[in-house]
């Protein structure tokens, strides 16, 4: 018997037997439409997706908040909807948690007692949905990638569409008619770094100002590197620009490799079996895997000297947040978001993006002069403490709600 088959006859069986219909779906339109809409999901894959799924997750009485993830991968996107999730808790409220995509996220989201279900919005009548949104007052839908949700709920709720992405939103706007369709009519189009709104101005020219934040983390290890270490961060692929790092390290003369060591952190596909071949006999560079353990990776930031992010297009990367809330400076592209952010030599560096010999000049002098990486030091958090902080996040999130409604959600 096919899977799909399975599913079906186990939806019929489990749906049915539930209380919310075992009495009263034969005779109640609404419920005859919500036990179609519960079979079909269980045929489909979704996990779950019966009514005691979130109602039994929900205290009477508090506010809620859907969170949209377009996936659930170990990388930026989600890991700032658990951040938001378990801020939310903090403030009283509950956060629910739907994905089209399955991935490691989710232990990390459990391990919190903070649901997630799998839904696929494209298999469901758009009315169908607003059974289950009337649970929630307002939704957080994650990354340009999440327009489905977005064009979906709007509407039914007040919808925050937070878009991360920059350079990419026209490329993924003539592949999708209907992304560029909702960003333009979407009410409520959020970004936090100006070089991602003016990517979407183009297309919505009211777009709200929403940072992501980063809990506070007091610095727990004290560096004690024999050489100065320089690590960027990041998948390893073109738009990472780990090529640029490397050849940057190969231009520098051997006394100079001699005197710092290099770490790439990241794993990838193409590009990272060519530079790993390509660097194999160079001793000062030296590869990582991710770390998924939140505790060790905040200590491998803490060892840094500096931080490099020299993406050829990052709107407003993770790492160069946190790496400033542990005060350490980072050398950043032009094509990162936090450039303007950056006073040169004061609290970091920037230099033009694709430019190995711009790289390779900040290493020798950086090599040479120690002491100007200490003075950076000393003002490296103010791009955590000016941009990136809870407090930050919560009153920008307050007044983009306020304007929609008289209720305010802080507690």
């Amino acid at each position: 018997m096919k899977t799909k088959t399975k599913n079906l006859i186990k939806g019929i069986i489990k749906t049915a037997l539930h209380p919310k219909y075992l009495l009263s779906f034969l005779t109640d339109y609404d419920n005859i439409k919500l036990f179609k809409r519960d079979i079909r999901s269980v045929a489909d894959g979704s996990v779950e997706f019966c009514p005691e799924t979130y109602e039994k997750m929900m205290t009477e009485g508090k506010k809620r908040v859907l969170l949209v993830s377009h996936e659930m991968s170990l990388t930026g996107a989600p890991n700032t909807l658990l951040h938001c999730a378990k801020f939310f808790k903090t403030l009283g409220i509950e956060s629910f948690v739907i994905s089209p995509k399955r991935g490691e996220m989710e232990e990390l989201f459990e391990k919190e007692n903070i649901p997630f279900i799998y839904l696929n919005v494209n298999r469901y009548n758009r009315n169908a949905l607003k059974h289950f949104l009337k649970n929630f007052d307002f939704a957080v839908s994650n990354t340009i990638l999440s327009y489905r949700f977005t064009e979906y709920f709007e509407g039914f709720i007040p919808m925050i569409w937070w878009v991360h992405e920059a350079k990419c939103i026209d490329l993924l706007c003539s592949r999708y008619p209907h992304m560029k369709k909702t960003l333009r009519s979407s009410k409520i189009v959020c970004a936090g770094t100006e070089y991602t709104k003016n990517c979407i101005r183009k297309y919505n020219p009211l777009v709200h100002d929403l940072t992501y934040f980063i809990p506070p983390v007091q610095r727990s290890v004290v560096k004690n590197n024999s050489r100065l270490n320089f690590t960027i961060i990041g998948t390893v692929d073109p738009r990472k620009a780990q090529d640029v790092f490397v050849d940057a390290v190969l231009k520098l003369p051997s006394e100079y490799q001699q005197k710092a060591d290099f770490h790439i952190i990241g794993k990838g596909d193409s590009l990272y079996k060519e530079l790993r071949k390509k660097t194999e006999n160079i001793n000062c560079i030296h590869w990582h895997d991710f770390y998924i353990d939140k505790k060790e990776y905040y200590e491998a930031i803490q060892n840094i000297d500096v931080l490099v992010c020299i993406s050829r297009d990052d709107p407003d990367p993770n790492v160069v947040t946190e790496a400033s809330m542990f005060s350490v400076p980072s050398i950043v592209s032009e094509s990162v978001g936090q450039a303007p952010y950056i006073e040169q030599y004061k609290n970091g560096i920037v230099i033009p993006t694709n430019d190995s010999e711009a790289l390779k000049n900040e290493f020798v002098k950086l090599i040479d002069n120690p002491q100007l990486i200490k003075d950076m030091e000393q003002n490296a958090d103010y791009i955590y403490k000016n941009f990136y902080t809870p407090d930050i996040f919560i009153k920008k999130l307050n007044k983009i709600l306020n304007a929609q409604s008289a209720e305010n959600i802080y507690l």
